[in-house]
C-alpha cells in the first residue's frame, strides 16, 4: 500500500547515503505553517532530514490508505502481486 511505498523510499533515500549514519546521527529541523525546514548542519545530516522530511510528507498524504492491522505484519509474509 501507500504507507509500505513511502517506507521504501525512505529506507532507498538511506541506502544512498553511504558515507552517513542516518540512523544515529542527529540533525535540526524546524516546524513552520505545516512545513518541516531541514536546519544547518553537515551534509549528512540536511541529507539525513531531507530523506525523514520527504517520508513524513508521504506519510502524511496518504494517512487514510494506513491500516493498524499491518502495523507488526511480519516482512516475511508481505508480496507483490505483480512479482508473480
Amino acid at each position: 500500500d501507500a504507507t509500505d511505498r513511502c517506507c521504501f523510499v525512505h529506507d532507498c533515500c538511506y541506502e544512498k547515503l553511504t558515507d552517513c549514519s542516518p540512523k544515529s546521527d542527529i540533525y535540526s529541523y524546524s516546524w513552520k505553517t505545516g512545513v518541516i525546514i531541514c536546519g544547518e548542519g553537515t551534509e549528512c545530516e540536511k541529507q539525513i532530514c531531507e530523506c525523514d522530511r520527504a517520508a513524513a510528507v508521504c506519510f502524511g498524504q496518504n494517512l487514510r490508505t494506513y491500516k493498524n492491522k499491518y502495523m507488526f505484519y511480519p516482512d516475511f509474509l508481505c508480496t507483490d502481486p505483480t512479482e508473480k
